[in-house]
């Protein structure tokens, strides 16, 4: 605690939280196999960021959802506040852009 008399003022010091104390002194991870046992190396990939973005492709088994033209739901599918439905728009949105979301290709 800091008091400065001549301006009459009280500053706290306020400490970083332990996780952000840890991360900054944890440096980047140069051999990320190096705890994952050989014969899992080959499946490294799977877990990379560029697997990640790809989806599988469609095959014969995917099941298609077969609607009714000019039916109408008895309800909404999930209603709730314009404030909260913010995050699932965005995320839809994300989804949709990177066409992770779209209509199947049977």
């Amino acid at each position: 605690m800091e008091i400065n008399w001549s301006t009459q003022q009280l500053s706290l010091p306020i400490a970083a939280p332990v996780a952000v104390a840890l991360a900054q002194e944890e440096e980047a991870d140069h051999s990320p196999l190096a705890s994952i046992p050989e014969q899992y190396h080959i499946y490294a990939k799977v877990f990379g960021k560029e697997e990640f973005n790809k989806l599988p492709a469609h095959c014969y088994y995917n099941i298609g959802i077969e609607l009714m033209e000019d039916s109408l739901l008895k309800s909404p599918l999930y209603s709730m506040m314009d404030a909260k439905s913010v995050t699932p728009k965005e995320w839809l949105e994300a989804k949709l852009k990177t066409r992770k979301l779209g209509p199947a290709n049977c």
